[in-house]
């Protein structure tokens, strides 16, 4: 699979394009099946106010950063190794003639040499 076709499938698939495109398909069902097509826009517009609104994004984040930072200092037994997650890069820089990472992903080289 090549990186666009992902890329798309990305960008249907998480919010808020699938939310528009349950209102579209709503919309469309409008005169053909009025029950179905009320629960296409119920649940898109919902779900789009839901994904919209702060209280609900900081309950997701919460639930995702259920756990603490490091605690400092660390103790290292026998680790050899610390493993840094990648989080975007520049393609094609043209200051370096080739790709290079990101902020987010100096971020993380910086705070893993910090450990």
């Amino acid at each position: 699979m090549s990186f666009s076709f992902i890329a798309i499938i990305k960008a249907i698939i998480l919010p808020p394009t699938v939310n528009l495109i349950s209102i579209l398909l709503g919309l469309f069902l409008l005169n053909r099946a009025k029950l179905v097509s009320r629960f296409f826009l119920y649940l898109g517009t919902l779900s789009l106010f839901l994904f919209c609104s702060m209280p609900f994004s900081a309950f997701l984040l919460n639930k995702l950063e259920s756990t603490s930072p490091l605690e400092l200092p660390i103790k290292v037994y026998d680790e050899q190794a610390i493993v840094i997650l990648g989080a975007g890069s520049r393609f094609s820089a043209v200051e370096y003639g080739k790709d290079i990472d990101g902020a987010k992903t100096l971020q993380r080289i910086h705070y893993g040499a910090f450990l």
